[in-house]
């Protein structure tokens, strides 16, 4: 038998598709796009064009597991054809690494053609070699740990959303967590501890094992390795491959513990609660379900209440612990406000995304949107059910961000220097969770994977902003911008951001207006006069073509 056969199978078959080279030149060619506008930075142009670039490729490889493989198992458990593969001599680990090749491929040649474009950064001045070397490990690393991750929870996992939530989450977490944990376990035993009780052994032994908590953060190793080779870039580089060879085992040993030997399987009744979930929210959404009865189907598989009550819980209380910390004059906070309250924000527009794609992206590969369309219900009718259950669902979750921002940004420091941001915030919130309805209910009809469908739809609404934000801070920073031009900057930013939202709504809205050729798949060619898409020969007025 041939040494992982099923990646062999998928080497070949990614060998002759288009997208496989076509991904590589679109990589390196965003990246080279910003190359000549950091040439014009008065001081230090290498290492602030390293640091640009490596934050984007650190957060496209950081979230390979949730584009690519957090639903490369629970598909097949969906489709009930993960066992039949355990019919041949082939095992658990043949199984997932096979898997995780034929759905990663594009994230590492990604990675290869982003890497030739970080090292240009060498030849601007101020950067050494030894940073572009640690830096690609770092950023290899960092893309299997993620993949292995995606495939880790995809082997626990069934439903495609909640797989997909799961991964975010998870690497969210573990890349942020692990720090807080090390740095607040670092002040502990320095304040309290060591200064009332006395170095002692004992203690003297946790102090050195607090901050080896960082070392399970891929961002904490993404920030040693822009430094270089050194001991602090081991510790973390070793704990990663540890941890991916782990959830590798794992996954392996689970599917064929689960899939490989169905006469030890037993079933158990599954409660299902969705029925009533969906008929308590019918009955106050009763005049409405009169009105477009396809918002039914709309509500039948959205999020719990305990999930959005999770979540607007704990966006409210990161709100009271800012505004907290920025009363007391806490030096970590300020830092934890900007970025931790952007990446809520990220965070609550990718649900927001995950959830507007599930039911309808369902639909179409099932075939039971080409039956809805058969109805008499139009094609609004169905467009606006979806967005309408999102905004049902989600809106209190949506309400508790914005919230969030005014507790801890209508702090005296902080409002007297950016108020600013409160009001832009808000409506940033509105707006690109909005655009985000529209074109992901436009992306579904598409047909494609479910986590395909919401990375691709979240990534075109929400990275141009993104990554016109990094831009204009990295030029603020390196020219020591005022208060006043920061206001201006980030007031000029918000009103290009709902410009580029209204574009996208009217985008896809009037695409959204053919809704039923959206659904077959077809595109019309306005040269074509057979509107129905006949073979020549079948039209009236001509003959038929002569046999040979």
């Amino acid at each position: 038998m041939q040494f992982l056969p099923i990646v062999q199978r998928e080497l070949l078959v990614a060998s002759r598709k288009r997208a496989t080279y076509l991904s590589r030149s679109l990589s390196a060619g965003i990246l080279l796009a910003f190359f000549p506008s950091f040439l014009n930075l008065p001081s230090m142009a290498g290492p602030r064009l390293l640091q640009f670039l490596s934050v984007v490729v650190f957060l496209e490889c950081l979230l390979a597991g949730v584009r690519y493989t957090c639903d490369c198992l629970s598909e097949e458990k969906r489709e009930g054809t993960l066992g039949l593969l355990f019919l041949t001599n082939l095992s658990g680990f043949d199984v997932v690494a096979g898997k995780m090749v034929a759905y990663s491929l594009p994230a590492i040649f990604n990675l290869v053609a982003a890497i030739p474009v970080l090292a240009i950064s060498v030849m601007v001045g101020g950067v050494t070699g030894s940073q572009i070397v640690s830096l690609s490990i770092a950023f290899l690393v960092v893309t299997i740990f993620s993949l292995c991750l995606g495939a880790f929870v995809s082997s626990r996992g069934f439903g495609e959303r909640s797989v997909l939530i799961r991964t975010l989450i998870f690497l969210v977490t573990i890349s942020l967590v692990p720090i807080a944990i090390g740095n607040s376990a670092v002040w502990f035993f320095n304040k309290l501890v060591l200064n009332a009780i006395g170095p002692t052994i004992i203690w003297s032994r946790l102090w050195e094992f607090a901050p080896a908590i960082k070392n399970l953060s891929p961002l904490h190793f993404f920030n040693e390795a822009s430094f270089g080779f050194s001991s602090a870039f081991v510790y973390p580089l070793a704990t990663l491959a540890a941890l991916s060879a782990a959830f590798l085992a794992f996954s392996s040993w689970r599917i064929r513990h689960r899939f490989g030997e169905p006469e030890k399987l037993e079933t158990k009744p599954i409660a299902d609660h969705r029925t009533s979930r969906v008929y308590s929210r019918l009955q106050l959404a009763l005049p409405r379900f009169f009105e477009n009865p396809i918002l039914w189907l709309a509500l039948g598989g959205r999020s719990g209440r305990r999930m959005v009550f999770f979540f607007s819980s704990f966006f409210l209380c990161f709100g009271i612990l800012v505004r907290v910390g920025l009363e007391n004059n806490w030096a970590w906070v300020r830092p934890l406000a900007i970025f931790g309250v952007y990446a809520l924000h990220v965070l609550y527009k990718f649900l927001v995304t995950a959830e507007t794609c599930r039911q309808l992206n369902q639909d179409k590969r099932s075939g039971v949107l080409e039956l809805i369309l058969t109805t008499p219900i139009r094609a609004d009718q169905v467009v606006r059910a979806h967005i309408a259950a999102t905004r049902s669902t989600w809106l209190p979750a949506g309400i508790a961000l914005a919230l969030m921002n005014f507790i801890w940004m209508t702090e005296d420091s902080f409002l007297r220097d950016l108020g600013i941001l409160l009001p832009c915030s808000i409506a940033l919130i509105a707006f690109d969770s909005y655009a985000l309805a529209w074109r992901s209910v436009l992306n579904s009809l598409k047909g494609e994977r479910y986590a395909r469908t919401v990375s691709k739809t979240f990534f075109r609404v929400m990275m141009p902003p993104m990554i016109l934000i990094m831009i204009v801070i990295t030029f603020s920073m390196s020219a020591l911008a005022r208060i006043e031009t920061m206001r201006v900057i980030f007031t000029f930013w918000t009103a290009a951001c709902v410009i580029y939202d209204l574009f996208l709504i009217f985008d896809a809205r009037s695409r959204l207006a053919h809704l039923r050729i959206l659904a077959t798949g077809e595109v019309r060619d306005s040269r074509s006069r057979n509107p129905f898409h006949l073979p020549p020969v079948l039209l009236p007025g001509r003959k038929l073509a002569p046999s040979a």
